[in-house]
């Protein structure tokens, strides 16, 4: 029992920690999945906490899988574990069901799993919860219960300073698509998904499948259709980034062209705040000093903003779709740098200064994608070291000041 009991705590507190800590560090990504529960379910009138509840949630699994992992509060946490992957377990069946979008995000961009994938993902995941809450009165406290609450209030502020500089600035992981380093041209000819319509019809009690080029005469009656994926990644095609210019024309191409590009990117308007729009001003005038063309990628063509009509003439705005502009950047306003359709470097808005758009630009662009490169990998060993030092204090702590009465 004790060896079932441990690996239980090793699977589910593991799998709880990195799915939590993976969506944590894409908080707008993570939104953009809350987005799509709450259209499925009719709640389309909580899209405005979309962004909040993701980092919500995230945080609670963050802390729920360290909990267990560490044996803090383990009868509340087996509680609230149990409570957490039933429910889960039951919505990712009623998707595997029904698909009515095609990946749950339960570790974000990272990992995509199917919606029987995740289903049988959780069924196990139920399994060792069960086992977890069964056994809950064996677990022997680690320390003091004040301490282990301010363990576990520690933890959760360790979540909220992964997932509030990523909601401000860009994720510091970038798992999309479209990360530094990505070549648009190959990413383009993968992401193309073809789909093929059948359609169902019945005639004197038998039924018969047609395709969309043979379908039968007025003596059939209609049933019923399905679209099946003949070739391709229905989860690239999703966030395809086509362009359109102000004739509606497609001009993804420009994206593609040799040399350096830097492309304003806004996938949300009224959001938009003078500082936004000069940081934009700031980034196509160092972009054209430095020799780089400029474009404006956005949701829309039009602007209110007569700064906007101003300094972004028409025949520099392309327009694109908001999913698939919120997954080239994070941030909106921001700016991304492609060389040779090479994405090279991304800027958040607030990051966009005229010395930080020189200096990237005046670079060798393979230098600039090594040094995101680097700084992506120190960023994940301090985080992680972090966290590794706060778990051996707290237990050195816990061995030194705290015996328990049995």
């Amino acid at each position: 029992m004790k060896l079932s009991k441990a690996l239980c705590r090793l699977i589910f507190g593991l799998t709880f920690i990195l799915s939590g800590f993976l969506k944590l560090t894409d908080p707008i990504g993570t939104g953009l999945i809350i987005q799509e529960y709450l259209t499925v379910f009719s709640m389309r009138f909580l899209d405005f906490a979309s962004i909040g509840l993701g980092i919500a949630l995230s945080a609670i699994e963050f802390v729920i899988g360290i909990s267990i992992l560490l044996g803090l509060r383990m009868r509340f946490f087996t509680w609230l574990g149990l409570g957490f992957i039933s429910f889960f377990t039951l919505l990712t069946l009623y998707l595997a069901l029904f698909n009515p979008i095609t990946d749950c995000g339960c570790f974000g961009e990272a990992i995509h799993l199917t919606n029987w994938e995740t289903f049988y993902k959780n069924l196990v995941l139920l399994t060792c919860a069960l086992v977890l809450f069964f056994n809950r009165k064996s677990f022997i406290p680690i320390a003091y219960a004040t301490f282990e609450w301010v363990s576990v209030g520690l933890f959760f502020g360790i979540a909220l300073l992964i997932a509030i500089p990523s909601y401000y600035n860009i994720p510091q992981i970038d798992f999309t698509v479209y990360k530094i380093g990505t070549d648009l041209d190959m990413l383009t000819g993968e992401s193309h998904a073809e789909y093929e319509t059948i359609f169902l019809y019945s005639k004197d009690g038998k039924q018969q499948e047609f395709d969309l080029n043979d379908l039968p005469d007025s003596t059939w009656t209609f049933v019923n259709s399905r679209t099946e994926l003949i070739s391709g990644s229905p989860e690239l095609a999703q966030v395809d980034i086509s362009l359109r210019d102000t004739a509606g024309e497609y001009r993804t191409e420009v994206l593609l062209q040799e040399g350096p590009l830097v492309a304003g990117v806004i996938w949300d308007t009224e959001e938009m705040t003078p500082q936004m729009w000069s940081n934009l001003v700031i980034l196509k005038s160092e972009a054209l000093s430095e020799g780089s063309r400029f474009i404006l990628l956005s949701t829309v063509r039009e602007f209110d903003e007569n700064q906007a009509e101003a300094f972004f003439p028409q025949e520099t705005i392309y327009t694109a779709d908001r999913k698939a502009l919120m997954t080239l950047i994070r941030s909106n306003g921001g700016g991304v740098y492609f060389f040779d359709g090479t994405i090279i470097h991304k800027w958040a808005s607030r990051r966009i200064t005229a010395k930080r758009v020189s200096d990237i630009l005046s670079e060798d662009s393979d230098q600039v994608v090594l040094n995101d490169s680097i700084h992506q990998r120190l960023y994940i060993n301090i985080l992680l070291i972090s966290i590794i030092l706060i778990v051996i204090l707290m237990r050195y702590f816990c061995r030194s000041f705290y015996t328990h009465k049995g």
